[in-house]
């Protein structure tokens, strides 16, 4: 995956996108949104076979029937990883939610993610615990 040329219009485009979308396992949750800002950046969308999750319980069946723990172990299985610290506008975070892992993206000083009560949620970039290339 490479970055498209004017990839930090359509990120920005993708972050306000979802930010006035309510959370949904359909349409709007920190799995969604990070591959929507990866398909922004690279014009690739991560999740294109896995979209329309239905609630909770089948967002989580998909996660273990593709043999992964969780958002994170998805997410090693398509970017490389990097140091956290290293980690650049665009690129993908995880922070630990409540015990579990939420996918984020990188921007600027802070990691974005969306919460379940649909608000676009700014972590500091040092709550990420796993981070990955995007591009």
């Amino acid at each position: 995956m490479r970055r498209l040329e004017d990839w930090q219009e359509r990120f920005h485009e993708a972050v306000e996108r979802h930010s006035r979308l309510p959370f949904s396992w359909h349409e709007s949750n920190c799995v969604y949104f990070v591959a929507d800002v990866v398909e922004a950046i690279t014009g690739e969308d991560p999740c294109a076979t896995e979209r329309g999750c239905v609630d909770e319980q089948d967002f989580r069946r998909r996660l273990v029937t593709a043999g992964f723990r969780g958002v994170d172990d998805a997410m090693a299985a398509l970017f490389p990883e990097i140091p956290p610290a290293l980690a650049q506008r665009g690129d993908i975070g995880v922070v630990m939610v409540d015990g579990e892992a939420c996918g984020v993206v990188v921007a600027g000083q802070h990691v974005l993610g969306k919460d379940r009560a649909g608000q676009m949620v700014p972590w500091p970039r040092s709550s990420m615990v796993r981070a990955f290339k995007v591009g």
